[in-house]
């Protein structure tokens, strides 16, 4: 069976999502022959890929993303025990640190309206990207986006990117080499808020959850990550990131455990010639063929007979045990769309919950960790989002709480050891 994997979802975010002009459309979609191996997704990738790979440039925004999470952290824990609502409190914080080390000091992200007009316009994607009626049927969506977009034209004529990072100005300078108009990268840009946002929230969100809401997974975890901790007579600590990335394989396979408990992304394809699938299915050219992460997730073929359950284990690799079967995990996506931001993505995650879980105490304000119904997820993400929020204590830990953190980034040019 002969299936495209590159254009589709490029060419049909781009039209449906972010609105861009017919003139960027025919650069985005003038490629996208059967077997093409130059499109416009392939160069993307391409001109983007030494900004998101271990490096100079992964580094440096890391080093910004953790320095925010760092300061947001400090200022919680001065404050003593506080009363937080969990999701809200990952979704902001997650956001300032992501956003400020990706755009810069000209972030458009920093405005509270443009705050509020992505999550208006975050809630419409699903509606917005099916293409019918959208005046009628997301019509606060579409009015959020032009919001956004205007912000993005303010920071662009501020050349904004000039002073971002060098993914963002790799990212742009690729738009603009392509003949993308100037209006229509601001639009590009809304739609990369939708990679930036979407997933990392609700993964670290969940990661968080899931560690302080078993005590076993929250010892096995604090256990891991305690040794990276370097304790000073100046009474501050460093964490060393190499550690965290290459050194933990319970966190890492909770990290993964995550991914596969709640992710709910959907692969796109189109079919490029007829195909009877399974004696049964008849697939027709130009059809489109969707791959949903929950079937793979949770068959019992792939992860056994406790596929239902939260097992932080299930990814540690032990002598003489069977392997999963690694296209059996949809984590960060594969092929065409594997996600050029994983690293980043990935260390910003695993760096906030180690600071959280070493720096915090928690409990849920309700007396008993709840589970979560998750049946209102937005499909715009490729991870469940809570149907509603936790209300949680966070207490400072009496040893190393109020203390002063940093994170020491040597040996952080190796590439993480990914099991996603």
């Amino acid at each position: 069976m002969a299936i495209s994997t590159d254009s589709l979802s490029t060419h049909s975010a781009s039209q449906a999502v972010a609105w861009v002009s017919k003139t960027a459309l025919g650069i985005v979609g003038n490629d996208v022959a059967p077997g093409a191996d130059n499109t416009f997704l392939s160069r993307f990738i391409k001109a983007i890929h030494p900004s998101l790979a271990a490096g100079v440039d992964l580094d440096a925004m890391n080093s910004k993303a953790i320095k925010t999470l760092e300061r947001s952290l400090t200022k919680l824990a001065a404050d003593g025990p506080n009363v937080i609502h969990l999701y809200d409190f990952v979704r902001k914080t997650i956001m300032s640190a992501t956003t400020d080390s990706v755009f810069g000091p000209l972030n458009p992200m920093k405005d509270a309206n443009t705050i509020a007009a992505w999550l208006k316009f975050e809630q419409k994607i699903p509606l917005l990207s099916l293409g019918i009626l959208p005046k009628w049927i997301a019509k606060e969506g579409l009015e959020a986006r032009e919001s956004l977009v205007k912000a993005f034209d303010n920071y662009l004529a501020a050349n904004g990117q000039d002073q971002a990072s060098g993914y963002i100005q790799r990212r742009i300078g690729f738009f603009f080499q392509e003949g993308i108009p100037a209006e229509d990268v601001s639009r590009f840009e809304v739609g990369g808020l939708i990679a930036l946002n979407s997933n990392t929230i609700p993964m670290a969100f969940w990661l968080v959850y899931h560690i302080f809401s078993d005590a076993n997974v929250l010892e096995d975890c604090r256990g891991e990550v305690s040794q990276a901790v370097q304790k000073h007579q100046d009474d501050t600590c460093t964490i060393n990131l190499d550690w965290i990335k290459n050194s933990c394989p319970i966190l890492h396979s909770t990290f993964s455990e995550v991914f596969r408990a709640h992710g709910i992304g959907l692969v796109p394809r189109r079919a490029l010639e007829d195909h009877l699938l399974d004696d049964r299915y008849l697939l027709k050219k130009g059809g489109t063929v969707f791959i949903p992460y929950r079937v793979h997730h949770h068959d019992p073929s792939n992860w056994g007979d406790n596929e239902s359950e939260f097992y932080h284990k299930r990814f540690l690799k032990h002598a003489g045990a069977k392997r999963h079967n690694p296209a059996a995990l949809r984590g960060f996506g594969n092929g065409a769309h594997l996600c050029p931001g994983r690293h980043f993505a990935s260390t910003e995650i695993l760096l906030f919950t180690t600071m959280m879980i070493l720096r915090f105490d928690a409990s849920p304000v309700e007396g008993q960790w709840p589970q979560i119904p998750v049946e209102r997820s937005s499909q715009a993400a490729s991870l469940d989002q809570p149907d509603h929020d936790l209300e949680v204590e966070l207490r400072p830990r009496t040893d190393v709480g109020q203390q002063q953190w940093t994170v020491d980034f040597s040996g952080s040019d190796k590439p993480m050891k990914m099991l996603t």
